[in-house]
This record gives structure tokens, C-alpha cells and sequence, in this order.
């Protein structure tokens, strides 16, 4: 059984929401479908926040980091912040260097979706309107965020009257210890042959790197520090970890298992499954205290 709660709402149609049965509960906010907190159990039983984020939904009007948010409508970067599709020529807002990054000068994570309440979760609207940021078409994005005992999941639902291009995904960074402990002692596995690789700013190449051998070999569970400071290029251009994992066994509707992350302080692992063919691991390299 889930509890689906309304915590609080502000005059500016702000609403904060509770999710919670016997393993997990969740605090989020309309404002980008914002996860402020997941409280899991640890070896002992006891709950603890397993994600990072800010105090105050004012601290988020200002937020780098994209804490818990929904991104779109494209996660990642656009280089030039531009597109061709169809013959025409796009122009997207710039705000990361030359770059168009997480879906320009304000993004899904910034929009106050509407809300309706389900028996084991939230279901988020938000209307995207032709041209908002540079994009062609009405966008309609639904996001429903469901609890089913100690499994928390994301699905995302779009529809446009025009073609157009779109990639969401949700930016939530995990500590599994509480941050008792750096993430990068945590453990992680990713089931993957391949990197995306990257340049010097970050931006897709379009080129495939096979991870044997390299820093990037997570096939086997390593500590995320283990080499993270490898004399290696693709890891210096990022500064850390930050790249697109092509998993295997992708087939469209095949959800499987595509990661798994542990916590030796905390006792807690994470399993991480998606029906998409990639994933991308960001070590918080530009994020203090994590």
C-alpha cells in the first residue's frame, strides 16, 4: 500500500507531495517533478536520505546541478545549440559555452508541472509550446513516478504535433551511505561494452570506445574511485566520470538490469533498470561535498 500525501502548497502553485509504503518514501516537488528526497533503509532498517539536494525550493530558482529534476527537452548538450531536422535549421538558447545544455535557459527542472494524484504514485503534466526554447511543436510530457515496495519508478510519456527531437531523463544524484562516505567509494556495475565518447567540452562525438581495458570497464564491480584519476584523456576532457554507457541486451520493451551500485558503510545497493538502450554515470565531478 502506498501513502500519497500533499504536504504543502505555496500561492505560486508550488505543491509538495509525500510517497511512501513500508520500504521507501518520497518527498517531491511540481516545480521540474523535483525528487528532494528518497529515505531507503539501511542494514539495520533504519531510513535515511539517499539522495543530494537543496534546502529550500527558493534555492533551486539557481540550481547548476539539476538536483532530482526532470531535464528536457533534451538532457545533455546540443552542440552549437543548433539542430537540422526535416531541411530546417533550429536555434536553441546557448548556455553552456557555445553549446545548448539541458534544455536551455530554463528547462523542464524550472516549469511547475500539474499534478495528479495515483493509488501508488504522481502523474506530472506540463504543456511545452511550440517554440519555447527554439523547439518545434506542442510538446505534452507526462512523467509518473510509482512506489511498489522497495522499487521507485520514472516513465515518461510524450506527444507533439510536429516533429521534433527530445531525451528526458531525471537528475537525481545518489549517496547510498548518507554521504558517510564519499560516492566514490561506493561500488558500481555497469552491464556495458561501450562509452559514448566526449570532447573537450563535454559534447557527444558520435564515436563508440569499447570500456575493456580502459577506466571505464565497469562490468565487474569496482569502487567508482578506483580510476577515476587515469591518465586518460576522455576522463581528463570530464573531469571524472560523465559519459553515456551503451548497455547490453537492448531490445525495444526489454527492461533489464543495467547497473547496480553498493554502499560498504550503509549496506544498501541499488538496482537500476530501464527499457532505454543507454545510461549515462556522472560522478558529481563539479559537485561539492559529494
Amino acid at each position: 500500500m502506498v501513502k500519497v500525501e500533499l504536504l504543502k502548497e505555496l500561492n505560486n502553485g508550488i505543491r509538495f507531495y509525500a510517497l511512501e509504503n513500508e520500504s521507501l518514501k518520497l518527498v517531491v516537488v511540481n516545480m521540474g517533478c523535483r525528487i528532494m528526497e528518497i529515505l531507503a533503509p539501511d542494514a539495520s532498517g533504519k531510513r535515511s536520505d539517499v539522495i543530494l539536494g537543496l534546502k529550500n525550493i527558493e534555492d533551486y530558482a539557481n540550481d547548476p546541478a539539476y538536483f532530482g529534476a526532470v531535464i528536457g527537452r533534451v538532457a545533455n548538450r546540443i552542440g552549437d545549440a543548433r539542430f537540422t531536422l526535416n531541411g530546417k535549421t533550429y536555434e536553441l538558447y546557448a548556455n553552456n559555452g557555445k553549446n545548448h545544455l539541458h534544455g536551455g535557459k530554463e528547462g523542464f527542472d524550472k516549469k511547475i508541472f500539474d499534478v495528479t494524484p495515483l493509488e501508488n504514485g504522481l502523474r506530472f503534466h506540463y504543456l511545452s509550446k511550440d517554440g519555447e526554447e527554439g523547439y518545434p511543436g506542442n510538446l505534452n510530457l507526462y512523467v509518473t513516478y510509482t512506489l511498489n515496495d522497495n522499487t521507485f519508478s520514472i516513465h515518461y510519456e510524450a506527444d507533439t504535433d510536429a516533429d521534433t527531437v527530445v531525451n528526458f531523463t531525471n537528475h537525481l544524484y545518489f549517496n547510498l551511505s548518507n554521504t558517510l562516505e564519499k560516492v566514490t567509494e561506493h561500488s558500481l556495475q555497469i552491464n556495458a561494452d561501450y562509452i559514448g565518447c566526449v570532447d573537450d567540452t563535454c559534447l557527444a562525438t558520435g564515436e563508440l570506445l569499447p570500456v575493456k581495458d580502459t577506466p571505464f570497464d565497469f562490468n565487474e564491480m569496482k569502487k567508482i574511485g578506483q580510476d577515476i584519476e587515469a591518465d586518460f584523456d576522455q576522463l581528463k576532457f570530464t573531469g571524472g566520470y560523465d559519459h553515456n554507457y551503451v548497455t547490453d541486451n537492448y531490445a525495444k520493451g526489454n527492461r533489464r538490469l543495467i547497473a547496480t551500485a553498493y554502499s560498504e558503510k550503509s549496506k544498501i545497493a541499488m538496482d537500476v533498470t530501464s527499457d532505454c538502450p543507454c545510461v549515462q554515470f556522472y560522478a558529481a565531478n563539479f559537485v561539492e561535498n559529494e
